[in-house]
């Protein structure tokens, strides 16, 4: 799908689909360090007896959504308008959850 505002570029970082680990590390295509606006996460947890919950963080480790839980089966969505943060890092609490988050560096 294009992206519909012509005034604007389409956001610029997306991590993509992908596991999210068990210890805090930057997703794809964000580091430790670069000022980036966050739009969007998305968070499927594979697991369908157990809920995980997701934690991402600034840079420095400091929480930018502390513990988001995604029940057992399910996604959850949401929208960030433009929250800046320097640098991205996320992690879950268990193995089986899938995830990504796009934004603009």
């Amino acid at each position: 799908m294009a992206w519909p505002f012509s005034n604007s570029s389409a956001p610029n970082k997306d991590s993509g689909f992908a596991a999210v680990p068990l210890v805090a590390a930057a997703p794809a295509t964000y580091d430790l360090v670069t000022g980036h606006w966050l739009l969007g996460y998305h968070f499927a947890n594979g697991d369908q007896a157990n809920d995980i919950y997701v934690y991402l963080l600034d840079g420095a480790g400091n929480p930018v959504m502390p513990g988001l839980r995604v029940p057992a089966g399910d996604v959850r969505s949401g929208e960030w308008a433009f929250m800046p943060a320097t640098g991205l890092q996320w992690y879950a609490s268990r193995s089986n959850l899938f995830g990504k988050v796009w934004g603009y560096a």
